[in-house]
């Protein structure tokens, strides 16, 4: 029987729970500057932080403050449990309980930006069957303008 082996995708979900902790704590303030890095949801790895960042960003864009009992209450309306099957409540507590310092929110965006190209990059030369070389290299620029 042969063994084949099954890799992860590249993620750092500690870096990803540490941005949304930041912004958890501290609000619109930090969410703008990690908007800044932060393009798009699909950035993140984690379900669940795809669907807490997109929260926070309608929650900013409609001047609703960004603070964790707010957050979970508009979170809840989407999707009453978290994709792990946790109460919202639950989840976002523990992004903040290991938050360590504002002072790395860039680099950790940068950290998750670079995983995300990688992961997409993969994905996209996973399916090249039947494409072009351009639309190969088309594919890629795409991925890399997105982030």
């Amino acid at each position: 029987m042969k063994h084949t082996e099954i890799k992860q995708l590249p993620n750092d979900v500690m870096a990803e729970n540490q941005i949304i902790g930041v912004c958890i704590l501290h609000g619109a303030e930090m969410f703008v500057k990690a908007k800044a890095w932060i393009t798009t949801a699909d950035i993140f790895y984690n379900e669940d932080n795809r669907q807490i960042w997109t929260t926070m960003l309608e929650m900013y864009e409609s001047g609703t403050p960004i603070e964790i009992t707010i957050l979970t209450r508009e979170i809840r309306k989407k999707t009453p449990l978290s994709f792990g099957g946790d109460s919202w409540a639950y989840v976002l507590l523990q992004k903040v309980e290991f938050v360590s310092s504002q002072i790395l929110l860039q680099h950790w965006c940068l950290a998750i930006i670079e995983d995300y190209i990688e992961r997409a990059s993969l994905t996209a030369l996973n399916d090249t069957k039947g494409k072009t070389a351009s639309e190969i290299t088309e594919s890629l620029n795409l991925t890399i303008k997105k982030a």
